[in-house]
């Protein structure tokens, strides 16, 4: 395919391509100069390489929700040049929702003003000009992107520049994108509503560096809130939850020491979250060109000081002293529960009880987080003062821990919540968690430990190893001796010793004397069955006879020989005897069963075995000293 309707700014450009594929506006012949094009909704004047709008008289007049909504639609703005006015029609449209008019409903006179107002507007923004190249011919040794943002109760406001330098006295700052959004229905406080501001910055920032290649060296962020600074340059999990979500969503693609702070009276973003007249747009120069200190060196930009105002949106701390006595022991210890999570909840519980007792702000519902969290603390920093008591007092002293303590090796350090936890080497991992960077001391042969391992232990169905069941501790814990201790626990599960125990094997019995008190000799002690019907035929065109197959087996040696009964009496059995014996031996002893013993064999053969004459076959035998017994019945 072919792309063709080609439009520059430039004329030598234009000359070289082929007219039928220039876009039919322009006749460069005429020397009329370049056409004015819509370019992704936007009009775009090649000419003098601007982008500027034209927004049409709305004939209807606006009296419906529908119709000023379909007023605001058809201003199409994607890069955010105008949102600074914009975002009072986004105002006015929030208010008519929270006064719950319906769309063909006629607006009240006091929101029909500041619409008029509004729209009276809307023909100064015929006049706005903006510059569409954000580079020039000069070679800039240095490009940053800078990314204001503000809030109001009202709105909240990003705004991106691009500035480019050579050296301190020659610099450029062009405009990139911004963004507004509505505060929220609910009241916020101003701060909660500066940090959604950052984020938005945030977001802004990452669609922009898709197209514009920057290192991260080179973004930084402006705000004019001292509560967000201190949000951002501190560890999340030290914040309520509105705070810690966001604060760890910026922290994820920003560092803290990019963020600068600026005085309201610089920030270009408070602009857009204030909202201001379209003809203020083009008087502003902060608006389009950025605040005057970007086209400075950075010694000019607004000092940086440290903030030591208090943090705001902490996470309360408390901490629960247990005064244990021989004589009153607490409830609560780790050796009356089998479970860790029983146990925590439980102390959770009664944490939130001795609180509610001490104060009428009393809290309700289900546990927190948080709650779970401070109940587990107190049982591992137990646990650590059992096992660590000297390590920990030298800590606390800022001395180093003698080489003959376990844990030396660790480096251990004591963390804010008074925990001991090893210091690895994955300190400079930004993708993992504290807990895995920093992992809790847990030491060997405690309750908690035991109790620990062994929630890690159920939570992978008793059927992960002791390999696996350790690769998911150490994302927390690190335990001393840990793998002795998970097979420790191992051993000791009920359900894993149900699950891998070996079958018992029945007792047999005794061999039968027969097969064990002869000699060697094969068959001469021997037992006898029968087979059978079998349907043969002596030749072709013969008929069909019914043929028995008599089985004789040896008891000391299991040798089997097979002769064939011709018929069903006692002769035709004695004469496969005899060429038995004849074969084999004659044998001391035959043990054979009585025709009852047949009951769900073939009829026939019933038939067989009682119609053999038991005397005759025994008088026949008697004079070969062969012993003939009859199994009893079932």
């Amino acid at each position: 395919m072919d792309a063709r309707k080609w439009l520059s700014n430039d004329i030598q450009v234009m000359k070289n391509i082929p007219i039928d594929e220039r876009t039919k506006q322009i006749d460069i012949s005429k020397n009329s100069g370049l056409p004015t094009t819509k370019t992704l909704g936007v009009i775009w004047n090649a000419q003098e390489d601007t982008f500027s709008f034209k927004i049409a008289e709305f004939e209807e007049k606006i009296h419906t929700k529908r119709i000023f909504l379909k007023m605001m639609s058809s201003i199409f703005d994607p890069l955010g040049f105008l949102s600074a006015f914009i975002v009072k029609a986004k105002i006015i449209m929030q208010t008519i929702w929270i006064k719950q008019f319906d769309w063909d409903e006629d607006l009240d006179e006091s929101t029909l003003q500041d619409i008029d107002l509004w729209v009276s507007e809307l023909p100064e923004i015929n006049k706005i000009r903006i510059p569409r190249c954000l580079t020039s011919k000069k070679e800039f040794k240095q490009t940053q992107l800078h990314v204001f943002v503000d809030a109001s109760e009202n709105a909240m406001a990003a705004v991106a520049y691009l500035r480019k330098s050579i050296d301190n006295n020659n610099i450029e700052v062009f405009f990139i994108s911004s963004k507004t959004k509505i505060a929220p229905i609910q009241t916020m406080s101003i701060p909660r509503l500066e940090l959604m501001a950052a984020e938005l910055g945030v977001s802004m920032k990452e669609q922009i560096i898709t197209s514009i290649s920057l290192s991260k060296e080179d973004i930084i962020f402006w705000s004019d809130s001292k509560d967000v600074m201190g949000w951002i340059k501190n560890r999340s999990k030290l914040f309520k939850p509105f705070v810690a979500h966001r604060v760890g969503k910026i922290q994820q693609t920003t560092e803290g020491n990019k963020w600068m702070h600026i005085p309201s009276k610089l920030n270009p973003a408070d602009l857009a979250s204030r909202g201001i007249k379209a003809s203020e747009l083009a008087s502003i120069p902060e608006w389009y060109n950025g605040p005057t200190f970007l086209s400075d060196s950075q010694d000019s930009w607004p000092e940086q000081q440290r903030s030591e105002s208090e943090l705001k949106e902490t996470r309360s701390k408390f901490i629960l002293i247990l005064n244990i006595s021989k004589a009153h022991d607490w409830k609560l210890e780790p050796e009356k529960f089998s479970s860790w999570k029983r146990l925590c909840r439980t102390t959770a519980w009664v944490i939130r009880f001795i609180k509610n007792c001490k104060t009428t702000n009393r809290l309700n519902g289900t546990l927190t987080p948080s709650e779970i969290q401070d109940a587990q603390n107190l049982f591992i920093r137990k646990a650590q003062q059992d096992k660590f008591t000297e390590e920990i007092n030298q800590l606390q002293k800022n001395e180093n821990i003698t080489d003959k303590s376990k844990i030396s090796v660790l480096c251990p350090q004591l963390d804010e919540d008074g925990l001991l936890r090893a210091n690895t080497r994955l300190e400079n991992a930004k993708f993992l968690s504290f807990d895995t960077k920093y992992p809790i001391i847990l030491p060997k042969g405690h309750r908690v430990t035991e109790l620990i391992i062994k929630e890690y232990h159920e939570n992978g169905n008793h059927t992960r190893g002791t390999n696996a069941t350790l690769s998911d501790i150490s994302s927390k814990y690190w335990i001393i001796s840990a793998r002795e201790e998970i097979r420790k626990w191992e051993s000791s599960c009920n359900k894993c010793k149900k699950t891998h125990a070996k079958p018992k094997t029945q007792i047999m019995a005794p061999l039968p004397i027969q097969r064990v008190s002869s000699s060697m000799k094969a068959f001469e002690s021997c037992g006898l069955d029968y087979a059978g019907p079998f349907h043969t035929k002596a030749g072709r065109g013969k008929p069909k006879h019914k043929r028995y197959l008599c089985l004789f087996t040896c008891t000391a040696t299991r040798a089997a020989h097979l002769e064939m009964a011709y018929s069903l009496d006692t002769c035709s059995f004695l004469n496969s005897f005899w060429r038995f014996t004849h074969r084999r031996g004659t044998p001391k002893e035959i043990v054979s069963d009585n025709g009852t013993n047949f009951i769900s064999g073939e009829k026939e053969l019933k038939k067989l075995v009682n119609s053999l004459n038991k005397e005759e076959i025994i008088n026949k035998t008697a004079h070969k000293n062969i012993n003939w017994k009859f199994n009893p019945p079932h």
